[in-house]
């Protein structure tokens, strides 16, 4: 089954983003469709996979995003904090800088220093990942592959707004 396992788009407030892939469309956090959410979590359970925490591992570990985290001169950036969006599930033990990331809603962040997942597209053997940066006014587009059992970065673009 080749299907496209998950696909979520947090993008901004009232966008109504829709993407098509494997047959399927999911509608951004502007305007989701939780149908299309529940089937493909539940087709990732059915199949006794749960990449999402490897997934986001492995894009914040990728060595592109190294030169913009300054934790020597910024130590109130650890732990990093990851911002929740619709399609996590949970708490996934995520480490960044020696400590566990701590997730908290857009409205919990007091104005903290935060990773944003902006879309997040995991497939069988690939996945994407677009996160912001908004304290260093970046973007992040990390590919992933699947080696061995291990999400890898294949590729990682980092744009400075």
């Amino acid at each position: 089954m080749g299907s496209l396992l998950v696909l979520v788009a947090a993008g901004c407030a009232g966008s109504d983003d829709r993407v098509a892939q494997g047959g399927r469309e999911t509608i951004s956090a502007g305007g989701e469709t939780p149908s299309a959410q529940s089937s493909t979590a539940a087709e990732a359970s059915a199949l006794g996979l749960d990449p999402m925490g490897p997934v986001l591992q492995a894009a914040i570990d990728a060595p592109q995003l190294e030169p913009y985290w300054h934790l020597a001169e910024r130590p109130d950036r650890s732990p990093l904090v990851l911002v929740r969006f619709p399609a996590l599930e949970g708490n996934p033990k995520l480490f960044k800088f020696g400590k566990a990331v701590e997730y908290r809603a857009h409205d919990e962040l007091e104005g903290r220093p935060h990773l944003e997942v902006q879309s997040i597209a995991i497939k069988p053997d690939r996945a994407t990942v677009v996160l912001g940066y908004s304290v260093e006014g970046i973007v992040a587009h990390v590919h992933l592959v699947r080696e061995t059992g291990a999400w890898v970065v294949a590729k990682a673009d980092v744009v400075e707004h």
